[in-house]
């Protein structure tokens, strides 16, 4: 709870939106909004969570929903479910990643990696030829 929101002042106190970021003008009379610059630790954090990621898809070789991506996860603390589904959508922008469903109920969005066609249930009686 902030400071203006304990005394009762939420609302009431100007300013920008906390997610908005400003930047002056180059005559120095106005402000433009601008897009927020991500810092070096942040670009290396989705970075190396992108590397796992791609890991854990090459590793299972099947489609893996985010539920499942997070069930894998080797590390002691995983992911928020939804800094996870940043990871995802980013590395799906960046073409690192492909993505397959409508992410509707029932049609979870499954991840895999580009190139490949690994299928969502994977049988294994099919896959020997017996």
């Amino acid at each position: 709870m902030t400071d203006a929101e304990s005394c009762g002042l939420a609302g009431s106190v100007a300013g920008p939106e906390p997610e908005s970021f400003h930047e002056l003008a180059a005559d120095g009379c106005d402000y433009t909004a601008c897009e927020p610059q991500e810092d070096d630790f942040s670009r290396q954090e989705q970075q190396r969570a992108l590397k796992l990621i791609c890991e854990i898809l090459g590793s299972e070789r099947k489609q893996m929903t985010r539920a499942q991506i997070l069930e894998r996860w080797p590390e002691r603390t995983k992911p928020a479910p939804s800094t996870l589904w940043t990871y995802l959508e980013r590395g799906v922008e960046q073409g690192k990643l492909a993505r397959a469903g409508s992410g509707s109920r029932g049609k979870a969005f499954r991840y895999t990696l580009p190139g490949t066609n690994f299928d969502w249930d994977v049988d294994p009686y099919k896959l020997l030829g017996v």
